[in-house]
């Protein structure tokens, strides 16, 4: 038997997402070749700092201090865990 989703968005609610906003953002500013959903998520695997900060100021996030560096990278590949990490420190 052969599922059928129960609805699937046209061209034009897909172009209007906040994550399709995000992704062309993403790939203008990182030069990278597409939009779609496994290219982004290869992206912030492989630039998890560059990934937060951008996620960080398209939300607008508002905080009661700034923050020089998102995360440790090498804490975040090597060992990751909420205690192994500083976030937005």
């Amino acid at each position: 038997m052969i599922r059928k989703p129960l609805w699937k968005p046209n061209i034009e609610e897909i172009e209007r997402t906040i994550l399709t906003r995000f992704s062309k953002k993403i790939k203008d500013n990182y030069k990278l070749h597409d939009t779609k959903y496994s290219t982004l998520h290869k992206w912030s695997i492989e630039n998890p700092d560059l990934f937060w900060k951008e996620v960080w100021r398209d939300c607008n996030v508002l905080s009661s201090k700034t923050w020089d560096k998102v995360i440790n990278v090498t804490d975040f590949n090597t060992k990751f865990s909420v205690d192994s990490s500083d976030w937005f420190d």
